[in-house]
């Protein structure tokens, strides 16, 4: 997407997003004085030293040194960019996207969903003239002309350029068309249909607009589906097929239903299990159960009952409980997919075989214990390590002890047995710093304390005594921020959020530290507080300065100098000891 994202757009999801809602669909926080506290998304660790402070809005390990804010938070953990950061965090909060400088970008965005509007009807039409191989199709598949209407299914069957020339007649931007996928242009420039001759199903947003298809081939031959490709308004990752319909009856069962076909979606939701989405064509994404947690805690993966299918709904584990979704698992008997299967044994015999779905955990332990021979010390070793590959994602301490206690039975041990190993394994890593650690980098580096005393108390900054301690810091970036608080104390939020999203991920993190030490260590926040800051500040730079005398004393040989040194170093030490009772 061209241009900048709007200071409108990120002033109302700052207002709508916040930091902690934010970073707990990914770590479990608890509160440490005036902030929160958790294990460090970004490395492996045993005891937590990842900080959450809510008022300020930042983030900060003492162990690795991430830190930012909560854009800056879904930038270093989904790897993305700025732009698509927000983008991310825009879609979740239902906050529009206005973009600036780039030339009409809503202008844009409304070409794209009405050419694809417009394709979406032209195929429809096809899909109901006389003599259509598609409409024999649908019928041998089972589907009636109703929900075909319903669904805007439509035929890709009016020649390689039936759509191409359409769009040219009625005035529409080709461009946008190819964008979408509708079209594409061969290598001598000529520009063609993508779905001839395939069954098209349009694929909406939940809002309703047409964001992409998919075409599938009426003979099965390779490959039997085709998707838009990736576009500004296509993005597999977002999308599942059917919510736009399904939202409605999802909340009323309180239950969603996930199969891998458009097909067995569209047989289900014409037989009457109304709750159900399918996948566009690829697995299961963290943002996939988000969408779905807007509206049910309640996942069941339904997907095909042959392996790849199995294999898929254990592959989601992992972005289900990235999204604080716990999904559960049922798969149809003899190998069926759920389209075959209604059609075999009727909605009535689904709906009660549905009843038996149990938890995707559940499931992985009970599969594995059928793969391995448990009477084998080597074999009890290693469904261990593949049931906790999946134990570690489980986030909730109850469900997370339910199945260290079905473990544990499988294997005829205590659950305490499984908590130590399971416990030994996920923190196999040595454990960096912890709050210790940080107590010792507030003594190092008092000068990151004082930024963000200020950051908090701005106005402090125009204190004389602190402007010689800013004027001494040499961290060249610490230094600028602190200088822009002396001058514009009334600006440190914008001072604090612009220096966090425009300079780079190291003095997020330098900003984020500063803040949250501040906050740990001193957790009433007082204005106050900036005196013992300044002694810890003076301390530091009486211990260089001895030091420094000390390393320039082995070197004198003047016997003189070095009396003179000795004498420096015994008033150092003195004013050293007084400076740290008084700390």
């Amino acid at each position: 997407m061209n241009g900048r994202i709007s200071r409108k757009t990120l002033e109302e999801l700052r207002l709508r997003a916040s930091i902690v809602d934010v970073v707990s669909e990914y770590v479990e926080l608890r509160r440490a004085g005036s902030s929160l506290r958790g294990l460090c998304p970004f490395h492996r660790e045993k005891t937590p030293s990842f900080f959450v402070s809510s008022e300020k809005g930042v983030f900060h390990c003492f162990g690795c040194g991430a830190g930012g804010d909560f854009i800056s938070f879904v930038m270093q953990y989904k790897k993305v960019d700025y732009r698509e950061a927000v983008e991310e965090l825009c879609e979740r909060t239902g906050v529009e996207v206005i973009y600036e400088g780039g030339g009409g970008e809503a202008d844009v965005l409304k070409r794209l969903f009405d050419v694809n509007r417009f394709g979406a009807d032209y195929y429809h039409k096809v899909l109901f003239q006389k003599g259509n191989p598609a409409r024999t199709y649908l019928k041998k598949r089972g589907i009636e002309e109703d929900t075909a209407r319903s669904l805007t299914i439509g035929y890709g069957g009016g020649g390689r350029r039936g759509l191409a020339r359409e769009i040219k007649v009625e005035g529409l931007d080709v461009e946008a068309a190819i964008e979408c996928g509708l079209l594409f242009q061969r290598r001598n420039g000529e520009v063609v249909d993508r779905f001839s001759g395939r069954l098209i199903f349009p694929i909406f947003t939940t809002a309703g607009k047409i964001a992409g298809f998919a075409g599938r081939s009426l003979d099965d031959s390779e490959p039997k589906y085709i998707n838009s490709s990736e576009s500004r308004i296509y993005k597999k990752k977002n999308l599942l097929y059917g919510l736009n319909f399904s939202g409605k009856f999802v909340r009323e069962e309180g239950r969603v239903y996930v199969v891998e076909g458009y097909m067995d979606w569209i047989i289900m939701w014409q037989a009457g299990i109304k709750n159900v989405v399918a996948t566009c064509g690829t697995a299961m994404t963290s943002n996939h159960f988000r969408a779905l947690k807007k509206v049910t805690d309640k996942v069941i993966l339904l997907f095909d009952g042959d392996m790849a299918g199995r294999k898929a709904a254990v592959r989601s584990m992992e972005p289900a409980y990235e999204a604080g979704i716990s999904p559960l698992v049922f798969f149809p008997p003899k190998k069926r997919d759920p389209d075959d299967w209604i059609r075999e044994v009727g909605v009535e015999s689904v709906k009660d075989a549905l009843g038996g779905a149990k938890l995707l955990m559940e499931y992985i332990i009970d599969a594995a214990a059928k793969k391995f021979d448990l009477n084998s010390i080597s074999q009890r070793l290693d469904y261990l390590k593949l049931v906790g590959k999946y134990l570690k994602n489980v986030r909730d301490p109850v469900e997370k002890e339910m199945f260290v206690q079905e473990i544990a039975a499988k294997l005829n041990l205590t659950a305490d047995d499984i908590r130590k190993w399971t416990a030994k394994q996920e923190g196999d890593v040595i454990a960096a710093p912890g709050i210790d650690s940080a107590e010792k980098a507030l003594k190092i580096k008092p000068e990151e304390a004082m930024v963000g005393f200020l950051l908090k108390h701005p106005r402090c900054a125009a204190r004389e005594d602190v402007k010689m301690a800013i004027s001494a810091i040499e961290d060249t970036e610490l230094a600028e921020i602190a200088s822009k608080l002396t001058n514009e104390p009334d600006e440190s939020g914008t001072i604090l959020e612009s220096s966090i999203n425009r300079e780079g991920e190291k003095l997020a993190s330098k900003l984020s530290k500063a803040v949250l030490l501040y906050e740990q260590f001193f957790p009433e926040e007082k204005e106050g507080d900036l005196e013992k800051i300044l002694g810890f500040i003076a301390l530091r730079r009486k211990e260089d300065e001895l030091a420094r005398i000390i390393s320039a004393f082995k070197e004198e040989g003047d016997r003189a100098k070095r009396e003179e040194m000795l004498r420096l170093q015994m008033k150092l030490k003195k004013d050293i000891e007084e400076t740290r009772k008084n700390l």
